[in-house]
């Protein structure tokens, strides 16, 4: 097996009969030597303290919204694939992104004969909030040839109307989703809670063992 390369990319993506062009729409300078990039596209999901699922719209360019730390985000990309028999493909994670604390979710290879956006999972290992904006860039993939074209193409696989054609995360995230990593943050966050109060009650039984004493020592000085 071989990875495409920048020329065959852009050879399967331009002047080809629509429909058929491996990324759409494609950019050529977010073609690299053996890669392209993918970016953030029109929805994204954000797991926000157990409410009703809620797929936030990013209508324009430049709108955006955060992952909170600990927690899961569902992007969708702004290209859709229209992968061959003879062409599968990987997906990462931009090194920058990742340098700020998201991981990509395990995904398997794209299949050849898919066609359809792409939804990837993100987690937020880190401290801090991450903000993504549409049209940034997102994932890279890698393409692959196969040695030869597969008989046994996404087409083929089971219920594969339930897979292709995705445009919209709403076909997948059905019900709310969050991390045991974010649960136990808030449950840390509520004993802090409790122990601060605690700590507080403890440091005014203090203050008053101490105080008390000396303003009735005064007290009793004056009356003298």
């Amino acid at each position: 097996m071989a990875v495409l390369s920048f020329q065959t990319i852009v050879k399967h993506s331009k002047d080809v009969p629509k429909g058929s062009e491996l990324i759409e729409p494609f950019v050529e300078s977010n073609c690299k030597a053996a890669s392209y990039d993918l970016t953030v596209g029109s929805e994204a999901y954000i797991y926000r303290s157990g409410k009703a699922v809620h797929i936030q719209k990013l209508k324009k360019k430049g709108q955006s919204f955060d992952v909170p730390p600990g927690e899961l985000a569902f992007v969708l990309t702004a290209e859709s694939l229209h992968l061959p028999d003879n062409i599968s493909a990987r997906l990462s994670l931009r090194l920058g992104l990742t340098c700020l604390g998201l991981i990509l979710g395990t995904q398997p290879p794209i299949d050849p004969g898919y066609h359809g956006h792409i939804m990837c999972l993100l987690h937020n290992l880190g401290h801090r909030e991450v903000t993504l904006e549409r049209g940034q860039h997102l994932l890279t993939i890698e393409f692959t040839w196969l040695d030869e074209g597969t008989n046994r193409s996404f087409s083929c696989a089971a219920s594969p109307e339930k897979y292709q054609d995705l445009d919209s995360l709403e076909q997948w995230v059905t019900r709310p989703m969050t991390t045991e990593h974010y649960r136990l943050s808030q449950e840390i966050r509520k004993i802090r809670k409790s122990y601060d109060r605690i700590a507080l009650a403890a440091l005014v039984v203090v203050l008053a063992s101490v105080v008390v004493p000396i303003i009735l020592f005064v007290l009793a000085r004056c009356w003298k």
